[in-house]
C-alpha cells in the first residue's frame, strides 16, 4: 500500500476513545460565502491519554488551507498550550 494510502486509512480508522472538540466564528460578511451561513469550524479530535491531536477537520476552508491546519495542528499535545500551533498556522 502507498505512504499516503496508509496515512488515508488511518485517517478514517475508527478511534472510539478519542474526544471531539469543535470551535466555531462568524466569517466577515464582506469573505462569507452567499449560500452558506458564513460560520468558520474547525474540529479536533484528541487522544484524552496523552491529550494529542489526532486528527483536524474543518468547514469553510478551501483544500490548501485545510491541510495547512492540518498539518500544523495534527501531533500537537493541547496540555502544552495551543500557542505553538497558532503560530505555526499564522507563519504559513
Amino acid at each position: 500500500m502507498l505512504k499516503n494510502q496508509e496515512e488515508e486509512t488511518q485517517r478514517y480508522k475508527l478511534r472510539p476513545d478519542t474526544i471531539i472538540l469543535a470551535g466555531t466564528a462568524r466569517l466577515p460578511e464582506k469573505i462569507r460565502p452567499k449560500d452558506s451561513v458564513g460560520y468558520l469550524a474547525i474540529y479536533l479530535e484528541i487522544d484524552p491519554i496523552n491529550s494529542e491531536i489526532v486528527d483536524v477537520s474543518s468547514t469553510l476552508i478551501p483544500s490548501l488551507g485545510e491541510k495547512i491546519i492540518y498539518n500544523a495542528l495534527l501531533g500537537h499535545e493541547i496540555k502544552n498550550g495551543v500557542q505553538y500551533a497558532i503560530k505555526q498556522i499564522e507563519t504559513r
